[in-house]
């Protein structure tokens, strides 16, 4: 069988865009489950590395650490564990989280902000790896395997690699 060589991916001028949408959505939903809006818990199956900024990433850990515990997730018990483990200041204090509880005040769908903030990751992850295979000159065939390892968005029942590999170059 032939192979055939990746094809051109583009430079990631549209990863700024990809973070600016992210963001859009990591803010009031961390902001909504601070504020103490969601009427259910923390969804689990979002993971702190799923999140663009690195301060949301802890803040997440430390809510699905809090709910681990059986503790509510909210603006006051979070700042206090951040700031027994000395991390307030890495998340941009007790300000920032003060700001983010007022944005999470207006948010009211907050489980279709988790699965935004899923297929975001998602789709930074496949930019990611197009520009490495892109680099790197695999096959399809190899490709196929490398993409498989992307996590599934919460919304996509199948995961074919080839099909989103079509839909990056698009």
């Amino acid at each position: 069988m032939a192979t055939s060589t990746i094809p051109p991916h583009d430079n990631g001028a549209g990863l700024a865009e990809d973070v600016a949408l992210a963001l859009g959505f990591e803010r009031p939903l961390i902001g909504g489950h601070l504020a103490g809006l969601a009427a259910d818990e923390i969804p689990t199956t979002l993971r702190p590395e799923e999140f663009v900024l690195e301060r949301h990433r802890v803040l997440w850990d430390t809510m699905l650490t809090l709910q681990a515990e059986g503790v509510h997730p909210d603006l006051v018990s979070v700042r206090q564990r951040l700031q027994r483990a000395d991390r307030l200041a890495e998340v941009g204090g007790a300000a920032y989280l003060a700001e983010l509880t007022d944005e999470g005040v207006v948010a009211i769908h907050l489980n279709e902000y988790a699965q935004q903030v899923r297929e975001c990751a998602t789709a930074r992850e496949l930019r990611r790896y197009g520009m490495e295979l892109q680099r790197s000159g695999l096959t399809l065939e190899d490709a196929e395997v490398a993409l498989a390892q992307v996590p599934r968005p919460m919304s996509v029942k199948r995961f074919d690699a080839l099909v989103v590999w079509g839909q990056v170059q698009a």
